[in-house]
């Protein structure tokens, strides 16, 4: 960028880089443990594709605001989002 006058001093502006990524879903690791129960209680069930399911339903849960004003104190707000989860996902 060019440089302009600030304060009587010739400066250029810096512009910090952008997050690219995107933090993971609180309670991320809950659901993906679910995710691993279902697929080793149940042998048609893909592991891999259980977790995948269960990521996008974290993720969903998170974008959706459910889980705002839970913290990690609180599992039975987390229990009843998993049991939400595990309906719609009919696991």
């Amino acid at each position: 960028m060019a440089p302009y006058l600030l304060a009587g001093e010739w400066v250029r502006w810096q512009v910090p880089a952008m997050a690219t990524g995107r933090a993971a879903p609180p309670f991320l690791d809950r659901f993906l443990a679910a995710a691993d129960a279902a697929a080793r209680s149940r042998p048609d069930v893909d592991q891999g594709t259980a977790r995948e399911v269960f990521r996008e339903a974290a993720t969903l849960i998170d974008d959706g605001l459910v889980l705002d004003g839970l913290d990690g104190h609180d599992p039975d707000g987390v229990a009843a989002a998993y049991e939400g989860a595990a309906a719609v996902l009919q696991l």
